[in-house]
């Protein structure tokens, strides 16, 4: 085992489950009846990753409290009947979660706690994971490192036997500034050039590659980054 991994935190959307339809739809829908143009989807997908409401005021385009608040309750009504219409496990995650079952595993997502179990539970995966913690689990979201030294804390871990798996810089930053290894994913909803700029521990294209880490057959990270593809 790498560096005696105990524990491995997931990020969830862009990592996990491929979900970025659902919520550009519902962010069209929300646009929609507030009386606003559209747009595009892959627009969208560049704003996952910070919350909902952080996702909302990009998408209004202004700073009006009033406003976000009105498409944050839109939102959420459409978004909450509509969680599992297109979105998926990302290919070879249930494989990963299963091969490792031996291995505590954590979801940190900036997607509130209400959208966050309906869509594991739908899934068929909730029951892989010792803990949730969504966007509104804690009073600060990634990157703030607070939810993972409270897996820490709870776990009884050094942070040299935890890494965090995440498809954007956000991800990264949170994982380094609480001292654990970071992996970043690149097929996510963030650019490669997002990752390699974050420098994490190591950076993998498929999460099957998860196992050349897990299982100890790359050398320790060094230099910033270690990609299981370079050659």
């Amino acid at each position: 085992m790498h560096n005696n991994l105990k524990l491995i935190i997931f990020d969830l959307d862009g990592t996990l489950i491929d979900s970025k339809k659902d919520i550009a739809q519902a962010a069209n829908h929300t646009l929609q009846v507030l009386g606003l143009p559209g747009l595009a989807e892959d627009i969208i997908y560049t704003f996952v990753g910070e919350g909902i409401k952080k996702l909302l005021e990009q998408c209004l385009g202004r700073d009006d409290h009033d406003l976000l608040e009105r498409a944050w309750q839109i939102f959420c009504e459409y978004y909450r009947q509509h969680l599992l219409d297109n979105t998926v496990l990302f290919p070879g995650v249930k494989e990963i979660l299963e091969r490792f079952w031996f291995l505590d595993k954590i979801i940190i997502s900036n997607k509130p706690d209400q959208f966050c179990f309906p869509v594991l539970e739908g899934l068929g995966i909730r029951s892989y994971f010792k803990m949730v913690l969504g966007g509104d689990s804690l009073p600060h979201r990634k990157p703030d490192p607070a939810s993972i030294h409270l897996v820490i804390q709870k776990f009884a871990l050094r942070p040299k036997q935890v890494m965090i798996v995440g498809d954007s810089g956000i991800d990264i930053e949170c994982g380094k500034r609480a001292s654990i290894y970071t992996c970043g994913v690149s097929y996510g909803f963030r650019s490669k050039e997002e990752l390699e700029e974050a420098e994490p521990d190591f950076l993998i294209d498929h999460i099957e590659e998860l196992k050349m880490i897990l299982e100890g057959s790359l050398p320790p990270p060094i230099n910033g980054g270690l990609s299981v593809n370079k050659k």
